[in-house]
């Protein structure tokens, strides 16, 4: 299986299998607008994505339960890493034991459906390197070098793309691009990580400066080339408005959140951008 570094914090290094998409900024919680976590969306079961690390502590805690179908409490996992730092692993129902050594790659649980998770959200890991003083927190972790994924992102060229829709659920839709992109949507320049407008801002990687011409308020950027923004625009997929589209890294495919009533599995659709009022 290969491996390739998607992030840093501090000296510790973050891998995932090359298949595997992820994201920084697709999430409404605090340690993702800071750009202190990473969600990795694994198939069922979560890998370690550090060198190595001991698992220090294994809890279950009472969590909100926005979905029907969540789990009644949330499992977290602590693997002490080097330097006074730990690994923090939220949404993942534990394999391994504490006192057993993990390197990268290696199993750590099966995926779970978190109560944190919205309808529309996929299940995933999330993952956060902290001062092993400070292990809980919802904020506090080490701030993410994410120039790693940067330069993966700069190896797509963007441009214009038509999308067929591949599949309906009941909160969304998935579109498939006519072009293989780094995300479903390039914009900017780059390629975009997140929920617009639905999470309130987002990033593009490899992206050029934000014109003036696109409602947009920016936000420091974590990143050499990675822009973040306020967006004052939702989206219109073949003319009709919807709650949002969410972009993943290393996932061509774009969603489509509370899709209008009119598309149709097998469609051709186009994306446009929608200005909000008083933007």
């Amino acid at each position: 299986m290969k491996l390739v570094e998607v992030a840093r914090a501090g000296h510790v290094k973050l891998f995932l299998p090359r298949s595997t998409w992820y994201s920084f900024f697709n999430s409404p919680y605090p340690a993702h607008r800071l750009c202190t976590a990473v969600d990795a969306y694994f198939e069922s079961e979560a890998l370690t994505p550090v060198e190595e690390g001991v698992v220090a502590e294994i809890k279950w805690f009472d969590a909100p339960r926005i979905r029907p179908d969540a789990e009644k409490l949330e499992p977290l996992i602590l693997l002490k890493l080097s330097g006074g730092l730990v690994l923090k692993v939220l949404h993942v129902k534990p394999s391994v034991h504490v006192g057993e050594k993990v390197y990268a790659g290696d199993p750590l649980g099966r995926i779970v459906v978190s109560g944190y998770l919205y309808p529309w959200s996929h299940p995933h890991a999330h993952f956060e390197v902290r001062p092993a003083r400070d292990p809980y927190r919802a904020r506090g972790a080490l701030p993410l070098d994410i120039t790693p994924s940067v330069e993966r992102a700069r190896s797509f060229t963007p441009g214009k793309t038509s999308y067929k829709v591949l599949e309906i659920r009941d909160h969304y839709a998935w579109l498939a691009p006519s072009r293989r992109g780094f995300s479903g949507l390039s914009l900017l320049g780059g390629w975009v990580d997140g929920g617009i407008p639905h999470y309130g801002y987002a990033a593009v990687l490899a992206a050029r400066k934000l014109p003036e011409t696109l409602p947009t308020e920016p936000l420091p950027s974590p990143a050499p080339r990675a822009l973040m923004f306020i967006p004052y625009f939702t989206f219109e997929v073949s003319g009709e408005p919807v709650r949002g589209v969410a972009c993943y890294l290393n996932q061509p495919l774009l969603k489509v959140v509370g899709p209008g009533s009119s598309l149709r599995e097998g469609d051709t659709v186009n994306i446009r951008i929608r200005r909000l009022r008083n933007a």
